[in-house]
């Protein structure tokens, strides 16, 4: 879960919405040879469910117990955080590619934790799940190596952390590899453009609950359940590099 500071309230963005978002931001993208990658349509499909393994934590939110607070995908403990990423790996095992790219997500999300013995093991089976399937796939006429795998992983990040930036509602600048983003309130401009000249719309449904201590898991759900579904929006654009002098 997103869990956004507004005033007096919490706005919660289940992990599945802001991948939806990301995935129709992508849908967009005219840079870096994305229009003609033949494994376009498996990228929007990987960016899409990237996050399909926080739905069951999503939909049923529980508490920290130090503050009464909702528990967000960032400070969640550790044994259920990593258990989501094996639980997406099992509802994508149908789906290779998409599994493979998921895998290494979870590597990259978690890279911060690398000396941390709790995360040895998670590296090690996310690691050997991703691996497997990228073999497999380049065994096949798919024309997928592991430096087109990781071409396409570098696609899936972008958009990922540009709607984790406007769910949170982050004012910061940010570079993300060759991009530059500045944000202004619910809208974003990258540089340089990758989007050739287009505006592009972006929308994710949140839930808003009180911004009180919740007593237990039972009192946050049902908040959560009786919570107005309202809609955060806003537009991303592109603006070319200056030409130099």
């Amino acid at each position: 879960m997103i869990v956004r500071p507004d005033g007096d309230s919490w706005l919660l963005i289940r992990q599945p919405d802001h991948a939806a978002m990301a995935a129709d931001l992508l849908s967009h993208w005219q840079s870096d040879g994305l229009p003609d990658r033949n494994t376009r349509p498996v990228l929007l499909e990987a960016t899409r469910e990237h996050d399909c393994g926080w739905a069951a934590e999503d939909d049923a939110p529980s508490v920290d117990p130090e503050d009464g607070s909702p528990w967000d995908f960032i400070h969640l403990p550790v044994a259920r955080r990593q258990a989501v990423w094996v639980r997406a790996l099992r509802l994508l095992a149908d789906r290779p590619h998409v599994a493979a790219l998921v895998a290494h997500h979870a590597v990259t999300a978690y890279a911060r934790y690398d000396d941390d013995p709790a995360w040895r093991a998670f590296f090690t089976t996310m690691g050997e799940e991703r691996d497997s399937r990228v073999a497999a796939l380049g065994t096949r006429a798919t024309g997928v190596s592991f430096d087109s795998f990781l071409k396409d992983y570098a696609s899936l990040r972008a958009a990922d952390l540009i709607s984790l930036a406007l769910c949170h509602g982050w004012q910061d600048r940010f570079e993300l590899d060759h991009y530059k983003g500045v944000p202004d309130g619910a809208n974003l401009t990258l540089t340089p453009d990758p989007f050739a000249g287009a505006t592009v719309s972006w929308r994710v449904p949140a839930r808003r609950i009180p911004r009180r201590p919740y007593a237990s898991d039972d009192d946050l759900r049902g908040a959560f359940a009786a919570a107005a579904i309202e809609s955060l929006a806003g537009q991303v654009q592109g603006r070319p590099e200056p030409l130099p002098s």
